[in-house]
């Protein structure tokens, strides 16, 4: 969807800007915003807006400024620390000083590493252990016993521990066992902190 700002000069006609302001969730929680710049036009984005300013008449409150570029342009921000609904507005200024705004809003219901039981019991309604990331572009989880023998590894998230081996098999004594995650979240180049830590299986 391609959204004209409608810039009205001095004289007596207006013409229209083609911005084609359009957004790229998909490598969320990293939202990109696709547009056409016009040259010599200075362009403000404000990201972090709790309303749309263009129809509740709020201020602009500017996160980046730069001059405008001929050939399309991509600009991105990372909302990792920002869950909620959010709008996102760009303000062009004419070179005569005129200015029109345009807004766009954003949903991030990116969630980071999600919570996870260290004690499980095969068998019962709790009898799978499991990690949750989402929007992730890699994970790789291994679970070792206590004396470091691997006994589970997967690099699907959707795919839960059993308590058995490889998931296959008798199923492994009660006792203490040790999870190592790696993982990177989409729009990232880096791997994030490894996780580390254990689980119970207690029948």
């Amino acid at each position: 969807m391609f959204f004209y700002c409608l810039i009205s000069v001095s004289q007596p006609y207006s013409i229209n800007i083609p911005i084609g302001l359009t957004v790229d969730s998909s490598r969320k929680p990293v939202f990109c915003f696709h547009y056409k710049p016009i040259p010599n036009f200075n362009y403000r984005w404000g990201f972090y807006h709790s309303t749309d300013i263009r129809q509740e008449k709020s201020p602009f409150i500017a996160s980046r400024l730069f001059v405008g570029r001929n050939s399309d342009t991509m600009i991105c921000e990372d909302f990792r620390d920002s869950l909620g609904v959010y709008w996102v507005c760009i303000e062009v200024t004419f070179t005569n000083g005129i200015k029109d705004t345009l807004c766009k809003k954003i949903n991030n219901n990116f969630r980071i590493v999600d919570r996870w039981p260290n004690v499980f019991s095969p068998g019962s309604k709790d009898s799978l252990f499991n990690i949750i990331i989402e929007n992730e572009s890699l994970y790789e989880l291994h679970i070792f016993d206590r004396w470091g023998v691997k006994v589970f590894e997967s690099k699907d998230k959707n795919i839960d521990w059993n308590g058995r081996k490889n998931n296959q098999g008798v199923s492994l004594p009660d006792g203490t066992y040790y999870y190592i995650l790696k993982y990177r979240y989409i729009g990232k180049d880096k791997d994030e902190p490894v996780l580390n830590g254990v689980v119970r299986i207690m029948r």
